[in-house]
């Protein structure tokens, strides 16, 4: 092997393999989750009725709720129902090739943002298909360990199960995780780094000046969409239309699909697009050199070796995307490198992300010196700062996810309702 083998970056892996193995866990609240379990079918059928019930777009039968009972159950999510609700309401959603109204977790997850109804029908289809938490990978000592399948991706990331890793459950069950007692969690978030990373590796001045601030505001001031002092209270519409188109170009996008995600017609997706390109000149003509870098030479590498080849059957946006997504998986691999030697506690990578633990006395340390390992690791790659976002807990409070309390909350309300001698554990995890 040693002709073929790229040694220091095939070492470098070997590396980040004993620091992954180093990866302690998630301390789980054991008596939340054996409370879900046990009351995980009465759950799923009062979440049913109650938010179910309510979209209109489940069949029920006879189905009633009486002392903590259900006389019957749910039938399933009518699909034909759901696609007249979206004719109703103008909604333009995706549809498969046949013609047939989509209705997979990733399309909801995209369109969730169009009204709060599909938020909550996203949130119900999500919490129906978790609550089975029997899958969930718990040890003696009350902590989550899954396998974090390294490599996993075609990017080279982590591809951890998505039942057995409580990071991979919808956010409202990592409420599941609760710091030890005289322990605080953090979670240290590389903030917007696709943008960052593109705007280096295709070198635009423009898109890395526009990171440095608020990002979709400042493309839409290039793209003339909001007054220079635009800000996410004042123009809360644009800045979503600025959002989606941002992120979504920043993979090969076409108008079709970001028409559907900001709800417009194609003609002025394929405008903001245009307006995307004009503002970002540098960043669409390499980017575009690379995908024909690719198509020509049979295959793309990052800085650090990892290598995609290509077919005749690879995707554009595949090609666009695979750069800055692979080197996203190098600066974290980097980081969690850096932090283990540096004597950080990691609980679980999360794609762009590190869950940190800590004595609480010591937590700020631990944050810091997990910070600097995060700098210095997207400095190697790509020569420049990512910000990093943080978000502490400390015992006795619980991780707490912004997007997931609704449900969270609602969950316990229902286990309340099922059995009303629990009103003293409810009051507590609300």
């Amino acid at each position: 092997m040693m002709p073929i083998i790229d040694l220091p970056h095939a070492l470098i892996r070997g590396l980040y393999g004993t620091r992954l193995a180093k990866v302690y866990g998630s301390p789980i609240d054991m008596v939340a989750l054996r409370t879900m379990k046990q009351y995980e079918n009465q759950l799923r059928r009062l979440l049913t009725w109650r938010m179910g019930a309510d979209t209109g777009l489940y069949e029920f039968r006879g189905m009633k709720f009486k002392k903590g009972e259900f006389l019957a159950q749910p039938i399933r999510f009518n699909r034909d129902w759901f696609d007249a609700w979206c004719r109703r309401r103008n909604i333009l959603w995706p549809r498969t090739a046949t013609g047939l109204i989509k209705t997979d977790k990733d399309t909801f997850a995209d369109m969730a943002h169009v009204s709060p109804e599909i938020d909550q029908i996203r949130h119900l289809q999500s919490a129906l298909s978790s609550l089975d938490l029997t899958k969930l990978a718990v040890g003696h000592d009350g902590r989550n360990r899954a396998h974090l399948a390294p490599f996993g991706t075609k990017t080279g990331r982590n591809q951890p199960s998505s039942n057995r890793f409580v990071f991979g459950l919808p956010k409202y069950l990592r409420h599941l995780v609760k710091p030890t007692p005289g322990h605080s969690i953090a979670q240290l978030d590389f903030a917007q780094q696709e943008v960052l990373i593109g705007a280096r590796i295709y070198q635009d001045a423009n898109l890395e000046r526009d990171y440095q601030g608020e990002i979709y505001l400042n493309f839409g001031y290039r793209a003339g969409m909001v007054p220079a002092d635009a800000t996410a209270e004042s123009h809360p519409v644009e800045r979503e239309l600025c959002k989606q188109c941002v992120l979504g170009v920043g993979y090969g996008m076409q108008a079709e699909s970001l028409s559907y995600k900001i709800q417009r017609p194609p003609a002025y997706a394929q405008e903001m697009i245009d307006r995307h390109m004009r503002a970002y000149p540098d960043y669409r003509r390499n980017a575009q050199a690379t995908v024909n870098y690719a198509q020509l030479h049979g295959s793309l590498e990052t800085a650090f070796g990892w290598k995609l080849q290509v077919t005749p059957w690879t995707k554009t946006t595949t090609l666009q995307n695979f750069m800055v997504q692979a080197t996203g998986a190098e600066i974290l691999r980097i980081a969690i490198i850096l932090a283990v030697e540096a004597g950080v506690t990691i609980c679980a990578p999360v794609h762009d992300c590190l869950v940190i633990e800590a004595p609480t006395e010591h937590i700020a340390d631990a944050i810091a010196r997990t910070r600097a390992a995060m700098e210095e690791a997207s400095h190697l790659l790509i020569g420049a700062t990512l910000r990093i976002d943080v978000k502490d807990f400390h015992s006795p409070d619980r991780y707490r996810e912004k997007k997931g309390a609704a449900m969270w909350n609602m969950v316990w309300d229902s286990i309340l309702e099922i059995d009303p001698k629990l009103e003293d554990l409810v009051v507590r995890y609300r």
